[in-house]
């Protein structure tokens, strides 16, 4: 499941790696936005034992409310109390009513082309998190998480210098 979700305040999150009980029930979430369910019983199942990752008693524990899942899915519990005016959006929220998952994704080749960046590059800025990709080849990368990454151009001047000194280490005299 390649998803980032775009919370109406801004933060971008990581959800293509969900385990399946996860993923299905986002999607069933989703859908459930989609079709404008009423705000009372979105919110149960938000809180409710539908959701996967609620500890025992459907208790929200720090962990719980700092997982991407339950961000994502208290998101889409605010965006439809704002669409059903059950709830007032706050000064410099994004649009209550627009898809939260929409992304592009690209081949990391590209995203390294489109950043200015080598392909090493974007590979080690996945393994950092500082990108959001797939896990599986090929590896691609958000459009919206490229689009928010800042280029370390020190650390990007240091690969190359590294990368020139071991070529020419290794060159015959």
């Amino acid at each position: 499941m390649n998803i980032t979700y775009e919370t109406l305040d801004g933060e971008l999150l990581d959800l293509t790696n969900l385990p399946r009980a996860e993923a299905a029930y986002f999607e069933m979430m989703m859908s459930n936005w989609h079709t404008r369910m009423p705000f009372g019983r979105f919110l149960n199942m938000v809180t409710g034992p539908e959701n996967p990752i609620l500890a025992p008693g459907n208790r929200v524990t720090h962990e719980v409310a700092a997982h991407p899942l339950y961000k994502a899915v208290r998101d889409l519990e605010d965006r439809l109390g704002i669409i059903l005016e059950e709830l007032r959006a706050d000064p410099g929220d994004l649009p209550a009513d627009a898809d939260p998952t929409l992304d592009t994704w690209l081949p990391v080749t590209n995203a390294a082309a489109e950043r200015g960046v080598s392909v090493q590059s974007v590979r080690l800025a996945l393994e950092r998190g500082d990108l959001i990709g797939t896990s599986t080849r090929p590896r691609m990368v958000s459009g919206r998480s490229l689009a928010r990454w800042e280029v370390n151009r020190t650390r990007q001047r240091a690969g190359r210098q590294k990368s020139s000194q071991k070529t020419a280490a290794v060159a015959p005299a």
